[in-house]
C-alpha cells in the first residue's frame, strides 16, 4: 500500500493540524500579545490573542495565554472556557493542568478539578516546581477563606491537592518507567525508535487505563505521538480510529479529538475510503461547532467531506455543502484551509456543471495562492492544475503536455481523459492501460476494507478504457476490462485470484446453446454525466457490443414527469439530510441534446421503482397507479436498455444479466417491447454477478443431499427493550454506524442500534407461516423450524453442526431489510425477543449470513426487499443475496420490494411444487410461476395475481 500515500488526485496539504506558513512563535500579534501579558495589559493580550485565534486553532499555547489574561481579569468563565481548550490539547503540560485547576476553582466547577488534578500526578517534575504549584494552589485556597459561597470549591481543590501530593512520587514514578519514552518521540529520529519497545509500552498503559491506574488523557495524547512519530501508514489507521471513536468521552475532550480526525482524515483520504471520512467528517463538524471558537476549524471537516463526496462522484451533495462553505469564505483566516475552501468549492461548481462559477473560484484561489506564496508547495500545484481542469470543462483551450513515461497512475489517467475530450481515443488508451495497471498493483497489494474503498477509481478508468476500444473497435479488449470491473467483493471472498478471471472464450464455453448472457458497463463514472453504458451480449456463437444510453425515450420520461420526479427527489433527500437537487424541464425542447445528470438516472429507477409497487410502505400511494404511465416508462426502459440488444439474442430460450450500478434495482423481466409484452413473457430471465461466478459456481462440484427442504418460518417478534439512541442529526447516524462496527468486531447484540430505527415490534405474519407449513405438508423429505425453534440461536446451530449442508434448498420466510442508513444492519429477522437470548439479537445480519456453513443448492429469503443493498463500484449490489452466494450457494431468490404476504405465500408454494414434484430446474420454475402470475392462473376474488408488483419483485441468481 505505500505507494497510494504519494499518489492523491486533489492533495491536501498533509500538514494536518491546519498550520500556516508562519510559525505562531513567529507572528508579530502574538508577540504583541505575550508581550501584553507581561505588563499585565490582559484586555490587550485577549484582543490580540482573539484576533489569531482562526489562524492558530490547534496551538495550546495560544489558548492558555488567553485564557490566563481572562483569569486574571477576574473573568473565570471565559478563563476556564480557554484553559480547558489548552489543556485538552497538550494535557501532558504542568503550566495548561495548574492553571486549568485554577480556572475551574474560580468558576466553581468543581466537578473536573479531581479528575485534572489527578492526571497531574503523573506529570514528574523538579521538587522546586512541584512546590510553586502548589504554593500557588494554596495562595488560592487562601484567597478563598471567608467567602462561603466557595466553600465546596475550597474542600474539593483541597482534597484533590491532598490526593496529589499521596499518589505523586508513585504516580510520577509510573510515567516515567512506562510513560517517558514516548513523550519524547517528537525529539527522536525515526531510527532511533525501538518499535517492539514502544509496542509493549503501549499494551502496558492500555491495561492501566482500563484498570484507571494510568489518565486516558495522557494515554492519548502518548498514542498521537506514537502515531506521528514512530508507525508506518499502514498502522496510524488503527491506532487514529482507536484514539477518535473509543475515547470520544474522555473528559470531553473534543479539541484533542481534533487532532485524531486530522490525522486519520488524510489516512481515509489516501485510501479513498470516502465513506469513512464522510461519516468521521460529519461527526468532527458536529462535534467542534459546538466549542469552536475559530470558522476555519469549523471549515476544515467540511473542505474533507467535500473532497470525499466529489471523490464519489456525488456532486449535488458536495454542491450543497460547498455553498455553506461559500458563505463564510470572508471569516477564514487559516491560510490553508481558505486555500482548500476555494479548492473543492471550485471543484464542487465545475463537477455539478455550474462552470463558470467553478472558474471564478478556481482563479481566487490562484490569486490567493500566488499572493501568499504558495505556488511551488503541493497545495498551490494543485490549485494551478485546478485551474486548467475548471476551464477545459468550460470549454476552454488549455495547453496540455502528456506524459506517458510518468510512473503516476493519477496523472496517467488525467491525461487520458484530458485526450478523450479532444475525441483522440486512440492516443488516450496507452495512458489508461497503464494507469489501470499501475492502480491494479496497489489493489492487489491491498487489504480486504482497503480494496473494496479503491474500488472507485477502478470503476472509473476501466469505463473509459471500454469506452476507447469500443469507440476503436479494438472488441476483443473489451470483455476482460468488463470482467475485471464485476463482483470484485464476491470474487474475492470466493478466493478466486485475479488470474483466474474468466476469460471470453471460456465463458463462450459455460453458456448452453440456448443461454445470452448480457453485460452492462457504466463508462460515464467520474464525469457530470450518468446512464451511458457499453453493453455485451454473449452467446456460444457469437460477441457483439454497444452503447446504450440513459438519455434518448427515458429522457422524455424524465421530461414528462419532471414534477412527479422532482417530488420524489425532496422525498429522498429529507430521508438522506440533503437538499434536494434535479434539473427541471418544462417541455422536450428545452432538454435539447441534454444527457442526464449524476443522480438523475437513481431518480428514473426510483420513479420506475413506484408505479411497479405503488403499494410500498404499506399505503396506496395513487400517483403512481396509471397503467398507461405504467407501461410507458417500463417502454422507455426497454427501448434504452434492450431494443438495441434483442437482435443479438432474440433466438435465445434464456437471458442472465450482469448488471451495473442501480440497474440492480429494476427488475428486467418486467420491461415490456413494442408489443407490450413482458420480457419474461419471451424468456427465462436470470441474473449472475459476474461470468466468473457464474463458471464458479457451475464448476462446483455437485453436492448429495440427504434432505429436500429446510424452511424456517412463523417467527414472533417482541418489542425491543432497549431504548436506542436519538437521532437529531446525519452525525448521529454516523456515530451509530461506528457503534455498530465496534459491536460486531466484539461478537455483542446489535439490538441498541436495531431499536434506534424500530420502535415498535415487527408485524406477524401468517403468510410467513402458510409458506412453511406447504413445505411441510407438500414437499417430501423437508424439514419445517417453527416457532420456539424459528430462531438465530438453532440456525447458527446447525450451520456450526455442519446440518445445513444437507439441505438441498433453504427457506427463510420472515421481515427482512436493506438498512437506508447503516448498511451493516442489513438483516433477516428471526424470531426477536426482547432483550438478546443467548447473546443473538435475533437478527441475521449480512455479515453473519457470509459465515454460514452453507452447500445448498438453492436458497430463498421469502422477505422485503432481500435484493436491495448497498451500491458499490465494482460489486454492484452488495447484499444479502451477495451474502448468501459467498456462504455457499449455487443459486438463490431474493426481492426487490416488500411483497405481499398471500402473493408471497402463492409463488413459494408454486415453486416450490415445480421443482421438487414436477422436476424443473430452479430458474425455469422461477421464470414460469411468473408467467402464471401473469396469466391469471392464480387469481381470486380480491387478488389480482396479474399486477406486475407481485411477480416482479422475485429475482433469480446463481447457476
Amino acid at each position: 500500500m505505500k505507494s497510494i500515500y504519494f499518489k492523491l488526485l486533489f492533495l491536501f496539504c498533509v500538514s494536518s493540524f491546519g498550520q500556516n506558513s508562519i510559525p505562531l512563535t513567529n507572528n508579530q500579534s502574538y508577540k504583541n500579545a505575550k508581550a501584553a501579558y507581561s505588563t499585565k495589559d490582559y484586555q490587550s493580550t485577549i484582543t490580540l490573542g482573539n484576533q489569531i485565534i482562526d489562524n492558530y486553532f490547534l496551538e495550546p499555547d495560544l489558548y492558555a495565554l488567553i485564557g490566563k489574561a481572562y483569569l486574571f481579569s477576574g473573568k473565570y468563565p471565559e478563563a476556564a472556557k480557554y484553559l480547558k481548550i489548552a489543556y485538552e490539547l497538550e494535557p501532558i503540560y504542568d503550566d495548561f493542568a495548574l492553571f486549568y485547576i485554577v480556572a475551574m476553582a474560580y468558576n466553581k466547577e468543581t466537578y473536573n478539578i479531581n479528575k485534572v488534578y489527578n492526571d497531574f500526578s503523573f506529570f514528574g517534575m523538579a521538587e522546586t516546581t512541584k512546590e510553586y504549584n502548589n504554593g500557588y494552589i494554596n495562595n488560592v485556597i487562601n484567597g478563598f477563606k471567608g467567602a462561603t459561597d466557595y466553600q465546596p470549591t475550597i474542600d474539593e481543590i483541597t482534597k484533590s491537592k491532598n490526593k496529589y501530593n499521596a499518589d505523586y512520587d508513585t504516580n510520577a514514578t509510573i510515567f516515567g518507567k512506562e510513560a517517558a519514552a514516548l513523550y519524547e518521540l517528537p525529539t527522536k529520529k525515526r531510527t532511533e525508535i525501538n518499535a517492539s519497545e514502544i509496542t509493549k509500552k503501549l499494551f502496558a498503559l492500555k491495561n492501566r487505563v482500563a484498570n484507571n491506574t494510568f489518565p486516558a488523557s495522557y494515554y492519548c495524547q502518548l498514542l498521537l505521538y506514537v502515531a506521528n512519530n514512530a508507525i508506518d501508514a499502514s498502522n496510524k489507521e488503527t491506532i487514529l480510529e482507536e484514539l477518535f471513536f473509543q475515547f470520544k468521552n474522555t473528559n470531553n475532550a473534543t479539541f484533542m479529538r481534533y487532532k485524531f480526525y486530522s490525522l486519520l482524515v488524510d489516512v481515509y483520504q489516501i485510501q479513498q475510503q470516502y465513506d469513512a471520512e464522510i461519516s468521521i467528517s460529519n461527526i468532527m463538524f458536529d462535534d467542534i461547532t459546538k466549542v469552536s471558537l475559530s470558522t476555519s476549524m469549523n471549515v476544515k471537516p467540511l473542505n474533507r467531506k467535500m473532497f470525499a463526496l466529489l471523490g464519489q462522484g456525488k456532486y449535488k451533495e458536495a454542491l450543497d455543502v460547498a455553498k455553506n462553505v461559500e458563505s463564510v469564505f470572508n471569516k477564514i483566516t487559516n491560510t490553508e484551509e481558505l486555500l482548500n475552501a476555494y479548492l473543492q468549492t471550485s471543484r464542487a461548481y465545475s463537477l455539478s456543471g455550474e462552470k463558470e462559477k467553478g472558474v471564478q473560484l478556481a482563479e481566487k484561489a490562484e490569486a490567493i495562492s500566488k499572493n501568499l506564496n504558495y505556488q511551488n508547495t503541493d497545495l498551490g500545484n494543485e490549485i494551478t492544475k485546478n485551474l486548467d481542469r475548471a476551464k477545459a470543462l468550460n470549454g476552454e483551450k488549455i495547453e496540455t503536455n502528456h506524459d506517458i513515461n510518468s510512473s503516476d497512475y493519477l496523472a496517467l489517467y488525467n491525461d487520458g481523459l484530458s485526450l478523450i475530450g479532444s475525441r483522440k481515443y486512440n492516443e488516450a488508451i496507452p495512458f489508461l492501460e497503464k494507469s489501470n495497471k499501475l492502480y491494479k498493483e496497489i489493489l492487489n497489494q491491498a487489504n480486504a476494507k482497503d480494496r473494496n474503498a479503491l474500488l472507485r477509481f477502478s470503476s472509473n478508468v476501466g469505463g473509459h478504457l471500454v469506452a476507447c476500444y469500443q469507440e476503436t473497435k479494438q472488441f476483443d479488449k473489451i470483455f476482460p476490462i468488463m470482467e475485471s470491473l464485476k463482483a470484485n467483493s464476491l470474487v474475492s471472498k470466493l478466493s478466486i485470484p485475479n488470474e483466474k478471471l474468466i476469460t471470453l472464450s471460456q465463458l463462450q464455453q459455460t453458456l448452453k446453446p440456448d443461454e445470452a448472457i448480457v453485460y452492462y458497463t457504466e463508462v460515464t463514472r467520474g464525469s457530470t454525466r450518468e446512464g451511458t453504458y457499453i453493453a455485451a451480449v454473449i452467446t456460444k456463437e457469437s460477441f457483439n457490443t454497444r452503447y446504450v444510453v440513459s438519455h434518448g425515450a427515458l429522457m422524455n420520461i424524465y421530461v414528462k414527469y419532471n414534477k412527479l420526479i422532482g417530488a420524489i427527489e425532496n422525498e429522498m433527500a429529507k430521508k438522506e439530510y440533503r437538499n434536494p437537487k434535479y434539473t427541471q424541464y418544462n417541455s422536450v425542447q428545452e432538454a435539447g441534446t441534454n444527457e442526464l445528470r449524476k443522480g438523475e438516472v437513481s431518480l428514473l429507477i426510483e420513479l420506475y421503482r413506484k408505479f411497479l409497487n405503488p403499494s410500498e410502505g404499506g399505503k396506496l400511494d395513487q400517483r403512481f397507479t396509471n397503467e398507461m404511465d405504467f407501461g410507458m416508462i417500463s417502454n422507455s426502459f426497454y427501448i434504452d436498455y434492450l431494443s438495441k440488444l434483442e437482435p443479438y439474442f432474440k433466438d435465445k430460450k434464456k437471458i442472465i444479466f450482469a448488471l451495473d450500478g442501480m440497474q440492480n434495482l429494476i427488475p428486467f423481466e418486467s420491461l415490456v417491447d413494442m408489443n407490450s409484452i413482458y420480457m419474461v413473457e419471451k424468456y427465462d430471465i436470470a441474473y449472475i454477478p459476474s461470468g466468473t461466478i457464474l463458471k464458479t459456481i457451475r464448476d462446483r462440484k455437485p453436492n448429495t443431499y440427504s434432505k429436500n427442504i429446510l424452511a424456517f418460518g412463523d417467527a414472533k417478534y417482541a418489542q425491543l427493550q432497549s431504548q436506542g439512541m436519538p437521532l437529531n442529526s446525519l452525525a448521529d447516524i454516523d456515530r451509530l454506524r461506528n457503534q455498530v462496527i465496534d459491536l460486531q468486531k466484539e461478537n455483542k447484540p446489535l439490538d441498541y442500534a436495531f431499536a434506534t430505527f424500530s420502535k415498535k415490534p415487527m408485524k406477524y405474519l401468517e403468510g410467513a407461516k402458510a409458506e412453511v407449513e406447504y413445505i411441510g405438508e407438500k414437499i417430501p423429505n423437508s424439514d419445517t423450524k417453527m416457532g420456539d425453534l424459528m430462531t438465530e440461536n438453532e440456525f447458527k446451530r446447525m450451520s456450526n453442526a455442519g446440518e445445513l449442508k444437507n439441505y438441498k434448498a433453504i427457506h427463510l420466510s420472515s421481515h427482512a431489510m436493506v438498512h437506508p442508513y447503516i448498511f451493516d444492519l442489513s438483516s433477516i429477522a428471526f424470531s426477536v425477543f426482547a432483550t438478546p437470548k443467548d447473546n443473538e439479537d435475533g437478527m441475521l445480519t449480512v455479515a453473519e449470513m457470509e459465515k454460514l456453513n452453507i452447500k445448498t443448492d438453492f436458497m430463498m429469503l421469502s422477505a422485503c426487499q432481500t435484493g436491495l443493498g448497498k451500491i458499490v463500484p465494482g460489486d454492484g449490489i452488495a447484499g444479502l443475496n451477495q451474502a448468501m452466494l459467498t456462504a455457499g450457494a449455487n443459486s438463490t431468490v431474493s426481492t426487490l420490494w416488500s411483497v405481499n404476504d398471500y402473493g408471497s405465500y402463492i409463488f413459494t408454494a408454486n415453486l416450490y411444487n415445480k421443482v421438487f414434484n414436477l422436476g424443473m430446474e430452479y430458474n425455469k420454475a422461477v421464470n414460469e410461476v411468473k408467467r402464471d402470475f401473469i396469466k391469471g392462473t392464480y387469481n381470486k376474488q380480491g387478488f389480482n395475481g396479474r399486477e406486475v408488483k407481485y411477480w416482479a419483485p422475485f429475482i433469480y441468481h446463481g447457476k
